[in-house]
This record gives C-alpha cells, sequence and structure tokens, in this order.
C-alpha cells in the first residue's frame, strides 16, 4: 500500500519527488500523481491523527475498495 502520510509528510520537507520515491518505494509517477491529488483536495501536513492512509486512500479516490 502507498504510504499517503508519508509522502506528504516529506514533501513538506522539501523532498524532491525522486526522494520521496527511494524512500517510500514508490514510482515517482505515483508520488506525483499523489501530490497532485493532495493539492487538488486542500490537503497538507501535518495531519490529523485521524487522516490515515486508509482514509486518505478513500479522499483522494472515492470509489476506490478499500479492502
Amino acid at each position: 500500500m502507498v504510504n499517503y502520510r508519508e509522502i506528504l509528510r516529506l514533501n513538506s520537507l522539501n523532498y524532491t519527488q525522486r526522494q520521496i520515491a527511494a524512500s517510500v518505494h514508490s514510482s515517482r509517477n505515483t508520488i506525483r500523481e499523489v501530490l497532485e491529488v493532495a493539492a487538488k483536495a486542500g490537503i497538507e501536513w501535518p495531519l490529523d491523527e485521524a487522516a490515515t492512509n486508509e482514509v486518505l486512500l478513500a479522499t483522494f479516490y472515492p470509489g476506490w475498495n478499500c479492502q
């Protein structure tokens, strides 16, 4: 599963997309997409503790089945 929280945290620390991709073991395209969707949704770090990866997934991709 993509670690959305960590992507947003590292982005807030001004890591490059390549650095984030290497850190979370995801593709740079995934990082770009997550950051674009988060920006459109107005989601930024720091996140509330209730904003788990599952909650973020449902927010970013409403029709996606998280099970």
